[in-house]
């Protein structure tokens, strides 16, 4: 190496024609219900010897937009639901993304009711059945129904309508119609075991229906099982009380002990009751949400992590990016509610140089760069993914740790781009502390 001068062995692989880009084209396409559209990718620049990339998206059954088949420069992508989703392509050193939006035909005949047979599920742990689903009007121009149950559920369901239960409690089953015009659902109660029905016990089924279950008459007149925790809402409408009946479950909830609650009016929109009963978690209940969607865990208020993200982290050194500090980079990140409660670190990445010459440096050293983090895989069941940067100088600085962003959780997945600007500074020891416990 001694002929090229200024070049020694370990500069060697700086010679190499390095992937600077991926380009995705078309750009965020949108794209009829049904129909297929293939995207292609470039790599830049056109002479690197490194071409080997990957397709690839996150999401669960529902995706709206689904990869049929992908090679290095083709994905072949497929509208499975109005709406949208994203498609990435990528290596380890850089990578790019498109949304493929999905839209009904124009004059398509929509979806305006479904009907779901039967209306409820009574099943033992480990049992399976099949329910199905018919559309209103007959001759919509597309029938096809998607099975999804809440985070953490009971029960689950595949595409064919075949349900498994999983656990004792209770969730909702839901069928959404692929045009995103309607959606329905029914309850299923899972139990550990059967219990016969004795004619002779006059016991009745539910507070709501005394009728005691009959041999000539199997079917309680409601869904509630004797048993079940039942929530109600009373509230005022004129000069009556109106009771309604919000959620029914197995909560645990024990009679003749310790209970506690505090009302917290926040504002016209937003009231919760806070409650202790010295048996579960401390429990929260947000009265103006929609609660169709909630399930036994939904009033924990430290919910149970189901689902940890998954993130992809490309540092970017180009003209007009941020200003780093020269030095090792890492990134945390945890789930966040409501109420305030934050989980413990549920990811924290690799470290990263954020010189490009991979080394730290004096404390005002600076270079010219940006980090580029792509988050999929969401819990549903958290409003917030907060993120933290953690950037050290060198051996014998302190740790300087930011809070870099609060973002809500609108589907699953989100992105941002961290150029060193901004953010809410946090003691480095303060991730210790997370958790709710």
């Amino acid at each position: 190496m001694a002929g090229i001068e200024g070049i020694t062995f370990e500069d060697w692989n700086d010679l190499q024609i390095e992937t600077t880009s991926i380009e995705i084209s078309p750009s965020n396409p949108t794209i009829e219900l049904g129909q297929t559209i293939t995207l292609t990718s470039t790599v830049y620049p056109e002479n690197t010897e490194h071409k080997k990339i990957t397709w690839y998206q996150s999401g669960s059954i529902d995706r709206c937009a689904t990869i049929v088949s992908a090679n290095d420069n083709t994905c072949v992508v497929r509208g499975t639901r109005v709406g949208s989703d994203n498609i990435r392509v990528g290596r380890i050193d850089c990578s790019d993304s498109t949304t493929v939006t999905v839209v009904n035909p124009v004059g398509a005949t929509l979806v305006n009711k479904i009907t779901i047979s039967p209306n409820n599920l009574n099943l033992v742990v480990g049992q399976t059945s099949q329910i199905t689903a018919s559309v209103t009007p007959s001759d919509a121009s597309n029938k096809t129904i998607i099975w999804t149950v809440p985070q953490g559920a009971v029960a689950s369901v595949d595409q064919n309508g075949n349900v498994r239960a999983v656990r004792v409690g209770n969730s909702r089953i839901i069928a959404k119609s692929a045009d995103g015009n309607a959606q329905a659902w029914i309850n299923v109660y899972v139990t550990d075991s059967v219990t016969p029905i004795d004619p002779d016990d006059p016991t009745p089924v539910t507070p709501d229906d005394p009728t005691p279950v009959t041999p000539d008459d199997p079917t309680p007149v409601d869904p509630v099982q004797y048993g079940d925790d039942i929530i109600t809402y009373i509230k005022r409408v004129g000069d009556e009380y109106v009771i309604e009946k919000q959620y029914v479950g197995s909560l645990n909830f024990k009679t003749g002990g310790f209970f506690d609650s505090i009302v917290d009016y926040e504002t016209d929109n937003l009231s919760k009751v806070y409650w202790v009963d010295g048996v579960n978690q401390p429990r929260v209940i947000t009265l103006q949400e929609d609660w169709s969607q909630y399930d036994d865990t939904s009033f924990d208020f430290v919910p149970e992590i189901d689902k940890f993200p998954h993130v992809y982290i490309e540092k970017e050194h180009t003209s007009g990016a941020g200003i780093f500090k020269a030095g090792i980079v890492q990134y945390f990140f945890t789930y966040s509610n409501i109420h305030g409660v934050e989980t413990a670190v549920v990811y924290s990445s690799p470290l990263f140089y954020a010189d490009h010459r991979k080394r730290a440096g004096a404390p005002d050293d600076f270079v010219e760069c940006q980090f580029n983090i792509s988050i999929s895989n969401l819990s549903q069941k958290f409003d917030k993914i907060n993120v933290y940067r953690a950037i050290r100088t060198s051996v014998n600085t302190e740790v300087e740790m930011v809070k870099i962003a609060n973002i809500d959780i609108n589907g699953d997945s989100t992105s941002i781009i961290d150029d060193y600007v901004g953010g809410q500074s946090v003691s480095p020891t303060d991730l210790f502390f997370k958790g709710g416990d």
